[in-house]
């Protein structure tokens, strides 16, 4: 069990254990407190999308994509749409495992351009992600929880997504130079094929019984397949973010039972200005999934609230899971100062631009 890697598992422990010690009464409550069926759906998901960044198909799609960069604008405008589009299928955080080592790989750009380009692919997953219902852990548990159709939140998440990356690829046009690259190396990788398709396979039913009400049986087969098949993937899935969002649910319906706290929240009128606004404010203070899971206790009015969960998870490096992740793997201390000099301008212009145009 490594503390460092897993420090926002053990900061939810922590909270947990002081609400704990104010109510602990409340101990025998906590399994109804969690929504079992969004963690069914979570761990599934996990393990699929674990999958496919074992299966290594989309490293090597990646590599070939990335080979076609004549200069340093071109290869982040392509790393920013490969970003993004991978993300709406395989999580923000599981793209950033496949897209940064691949970039540090590149041996033609130095550590200040790697850098920026990892930033730029952080903030790409974090919009990428917001048009899918499996894009991100906040859209999974949205998308269950009000058994919205898959079709139908992509319809409606589509238009912030599409301003997010105009924004992030005029920034990056401004950011990046078009000093010529040299050509870069082939990326040498093994692909599993038999791997990538049970995972596609997987991906498709996952989707399907959610829709139609099957998801215990299908997320119990996942599990079943994998662990006969492919032991390692199931070892290797991020048990604690299963894990975190157990306690998240259980923190948040306890804060949620306070008195003070229910009430400042409650004083907002619910509409969609209101939702938005507290939505963006909540993911700066305990970033945007523990803000989802909280808000989603006062709101119905899913769109605002996704839509400024999602946004608010660009401004600073600890609004969304996907930023950290960022961060820990560019090993690099500057970066976290750079983070911010890239994301607050690029989040401010963001939120202002889908504030005016979306919300009303």
């Amino acid at each position: 069990m490594n503390f460092k890697n897993n420090i926002f598992f053990f900061f939810l422990c922590f909270v947990l254990f002081f609400l704990f010690l104010s109510s602990p009464n409340k101990i025998i409550e906590y399994p109804s407190f969690v929504h079992w069926k969004t963690i069914a759906l979570i761990t599934s998901l996990l393990i699929v999308v674990n999958g496919f960044k074992q299966c290594g198909y989309f490293y090597q799609l990646s590599g070939k994509l990335i080979k076609y960069s004549k200069n340093q604008r071109q290869l982040s405008i392509i790393l920013i749409l490969l970003t993004s589009a991978l993300s709406t299928i395989l999580t923000n955080d599981v793209v950033l495992f496949i897209v940064i080592p691949l970039t540090m790989s590149i041996k033609q750009l130095n550590q200040k351009t790697i850098n920026k380009l990892i930033i730029y692919e952080a903030i790409s997953a974090n919009v990428g992600s917001t048009v899918s219902p499996i894009g991100n852990p906040q859209n999974i548990f949205i998308w269950h929880k009000w058994n919205i159709s898959f079709l139908s939140f992509a319809f409606n998440l589509l238009s912030p997504t599409v301003i997010g990356i105009i924004i992030l690829l005029f920034f990056s046009f401004l950011t990046f130079p078009s000093n010529k690259l040299e050509k870069i190396d082939k990326i040498k990788n093994k692909k599993n094929y038999p791997l990538f398709f049970l995972s596609l396979f997987s991906l498709i039913a996952i989707i399907v019984s959610t829709e139609i009400n099957y998801l215990y049986i299908t997320a119990f087969l996942t599990v079943v397949l994998y662990t006969i098949f492919y032991p390692k993937t199931i070892k290797n899935t991020d048990w604690f973010l299963v894990l975190s969002f157990i306690l998240i649910f259980i923190i948040f319906h306890l804060l949620y039972l306070n008195p003070s706290i229910s009430n400042f929240t409650k004083s907002f009128k619910a509409n969609s200005e209101n939702i938005f606004n507290l939505s963006f404010l909540y993911s700066q203070l305990i970033s945007n999934v523990p803000a989802t899971v909280f808000l989603s206790k006062f709101f119905t009015n899913y769109k605002p609230l996704i839509i400024g969960t999602n946004l608010g998870g660009n401004l600073l490096f600890f609004s969304s899971f996907a930023n950290l992740i960022a961060i820990k793997l560019a090993k690099n201390k500057k970066i976290w100062f750079d983070f911010h000099k890239i994301s607050i301008p690029f989040c401010i212009i963001y939120y202002l631009t889908v504030k005016s145009v979306l919300i009303n």
